[in-house]
């Protein structure tokens, strides 16, 4: 996606043309978003040796995409395991953090980790981070205002609402959100407020009052 959210659409022949370009084919790739099955084949067949994605039929929620990235790098970075080590690893993380109220120990089986095997070539996993041990820091600058409520859970559906907004806010100074009660607006606006943030859009931050 661009800086404001909207899909940039790359065919298979594209992502071969960009991985050519380098001067060493990236050892893996991690698709962390929904339906992502295909574009991982894709990475797969432009040569690279892992791709992380998730099953072609299904969705994943922020909170387990989220979750398990944070303990598959920090099982690949910090403790040194291979790719597959790593996979495997922050699956069993997320299954024990699971609790009763949430569906993260469902949500994590919907991962895929496909490798040389997948597309019929042989397959020897080994490690290929050979930095010392260590903890992994976000280097990303932390903005001067990010006090934004709490993540909306289950948001879906607004997708185009969410969009037509950051446009909106793009060229205009005021943008109001107008609707009957109980629509959805605050959930809107709260949900706006972290799509604005995680991309840096206002270089000072967002303050949610």
């Amino acid at each position: 996606e661009d800086e404001r959210g909207k899909a940039q659409y790359i065919s298979c022949q594209q992502i071969k043309g960009m991985l050519k370009m380098c001067l060493k084919k990236p050892e893996f790739v991690f698709v962390s978003s929904c339906h992502s099955s295909l574009v991982g084949v894709a990475f797969m067949n432009a040569g690279v040796s892992h791709v992380i994605c998730v099953n072609r039929s299904e969705k994943i929620s922020d909170e387990a995409a989220s979750t398990f990235a944070k303990a598959f790098y920090t099982a690949f970075f910090s403790r040194g395991c291979n790719v597959c080590e790593a996979f495997k690893e922050a699956r069993k993380f997320v299954k024990a953090k699971s609790t009763h109220e949430d569906d993260l120990r469902e949500e994590v089986a919907k991962f895929r980790l496909l490798t040389a095997n997948d597309s019929c070539l042989p397959h020897k996993c080994s490690q290929i981070w050979n930095a010392p041990h260590g903890i992994p820091l976000c280097l990303s600058p932390v903005l001067e205002y990010h006090n934004v409520p709490t993540q909306v859970g289950h948001f879906v559906g607004r997708k185009i609402e969410l969009h037509s907004v950051v446009c909106l806010l793009d060229k205009e100074k005021l943008v109001t959100v107008k609707g009957l009660p109980g629509i959805g607006k605050t959930s809107l606006v709260k949900t706006l407020s972290h799509f604005l943030l995680e991309r840096h859009i206002f270089s000072n931050g967002v303050i949610y009052i």
